[in-house]
């Protein structure tokens, strides 16, 4: 067992009409070893679409929540390191 692992995953596909929808999401696991205890995160990727005559192509999704996930961490992490530069230029 790995400490961290990614995974693609292909969803139940819908007929919609003449076309067959297939979402894809990827995941990213982290287990720590000898604890119960992990993270993971989901995240939509695409849609594949299939059409009658057997053309298939992807379209993309564009994750704007997690975009902003890491925003605010980038934000948060920044704050952290400029606050501990602060104090430690005071002592």
């Amino acid at each position: 067992m790995s400490f961290i692992q990614f995974k693609t995953e292909k969803g139940q596909p819908l007929v919609v009409g003449q076309h067959t929808l297939i979402p894809v999401a990827k995941s990213v696991c982290l287990r720590l070893p000898k604890i119960p205890i992990g993270f993971v995160w989901h995240r939509p990727t695409g849609v594949i679409v299939q059409a009658r005559y057997g053309q298939e192509y992807e379209l993309p999704i564009q994750d704007v929540t997690g975009r902003l996930y890491l925003l605010l961490l980038g934000i948060a992490l920044l704050t952290m390191f400029i606050a501990v530069r602060v104090r430690f230029r005071k002592s």
